[in-house]
């Protein structure tokens, strides 16, 4: 049963309060409840006060008050309070906040910058989402050893906890990670980081003893096909896995070192690629040549593959099987060099040439001899 009610007992500052009741004549002893209740929150806080017999104060304590604490108060906190906090707040927080965030709110703030590799000169765009709505933030920027680069104070966020800044990346800024922190001015928890890079002009990091471009670390590598080749032979050289968008130059070289061929400005495709073809030279004396394709930029992008030069084909060795005319060899068929099949006299070349020439000679020489002694026989048989 409700013994008495005490509305709108005004907290102070810090959240407490203190107020006095008058036990009613005639309370009946025992123990009464006393309840404190924030009429904001509805949060509640709840204490016993000991009513006795008899009137006045028999233990020479106040009305209600066995162990000379106030009213309502058994271990000399205030009314509503067992553990010695403010009422309704158990970690000393505010108004019920478990991560002392503002207005109770719990935020989960971060950044971005963009582009994440520069160079000094260059712009950065910060942005950040998740902070506390139409407050402040301080954006510090740091080097790997803690070093303050840069400050920037009163940047506004908007109503949905979001900015976005440009800064300049300092001349002068030495390559090496950079640190971009955002902090926002009323609470310090509400805080943010993100990385960026800085390189050298020519592309390298501070430690990076591979010098590739922007930082990256690049894989090159090239074929050349077919990899046996004669002199006059076309080959194609393709390379991937080279800095995008660049140019390469390609030079050729022999067992010795010495340079074949230099092929300069050979395009990069936005992939790393890129194809070319090459004649090998006349008289390029047989053995195995390198390829080398080198970026242009960064020395350290290169790659290298072997190519074979074989003996060109011996003078009348055509692969046919025949032979030069008038040498009576016998050709890839088996046929005789230029005669007919089975003419001895045209399978001897040049030595039978020579005997039909003999032999229309003595011809001649016999037929002389027989026509005259028949012309002089003739007279004889005449009267």
């Amino acid at each position: 049963n409700v013994v008495g009610t005490i509305e709108d007992v005004p907290t102070d500052a810090d959240g407490g309060f203190t107020t006095e009741w008058t036990v009613p004549e005639g309370t009946e002893p025992g123990d009464l409840t006393v309840t404190g209740t924030d009429d904001t929150t509805g949060e509640a806080a709840e204490a016993t006060l000991a009513v006795t017999e008899g009137e006045g104060d028999e233990s020479g304590t106040e009305a209600g008050d066995e162990s000379g604490t106030e009213a309502g108060d058994e271990s000399g906190t205030e009314a509503g309070d067992e553990s010695g906090t403010e009422e309704g707040v158990e970690d000393g927080t505010e108004d019920g906040t478990e991560d002392g965030d503002e207005d109770g709110v719990e935020y989960d703030p971060s950044i971005s910058v963009e582009p994440g590799i520069v160079t000094p000169g260059d712009d950065v765009t910060v942005e950040g989402e998740g902070f506390v709505p139409d407050s402040t933030v301080t954006v510090v920027i740091t080097d790997e050893d803690g070093d303050v680069i840069d400050t920037i104070e009163g940047v506004e966020t908007d109503s949905d906890g979001g900015f976005s800044i440009d800064w300049t990346v300092p001349e002068g800024t030495q390559p090496g990670e950079l640190t971009v922190t955002a902090t926002d001015d009323e609470d310090s928890d509400v805080t943010a980081s993100e990385t960026v890079t800085v390189v050298d002009a020519d592309g390298t990091e501070a430690g990076d003893e591979s010098g590739t471009e922007d930082g990256v670390e690049y894989d090159p590598s090239i074929s050349v096909e077919p990899g046996t080749v004669t002199p006059g032979d076309d080959v194609t050289v393709e390379g991937e896995g080279f800095v995008p968008d660049s140019t390469v130059t390609v030079v050729i070289t022999d067992e010795d070192g010495n340079v074949i061929d230099t092929i300069e400005g050979v395009q990069v495709d936005s992939d790393g690629g890129f194809s070319i073809d090459w004649t090998v030279p006349e008289g390029t004396q047989p053995g195995e040549l390198t390829v080398t394709a080198t970026d242009d930029t960064d020395p350290s992008v290169s790659a290298s593959e072997t190519v074979t030069i074989a003996e060109p084909a011996a003078a009348g060795e055509d692969g046919t099987g025949t032979v030069d005319p008038g040498t009576g060899a016998e050709d890839g068929a088996g046929k005789p060099g230029d005669g007919k099949p089975g003419d001895d006299l045209a399978s001897t070349g040049v030595s039978g040439a020579i005997g039909l020439g003999l032999m229309a000679l003595l011809l001649v020489v016999v037929g002389s001899g027989v026509s005259p002694s028949r012309r002089f026989a003739a007279p004889a048989d005449q009267p």
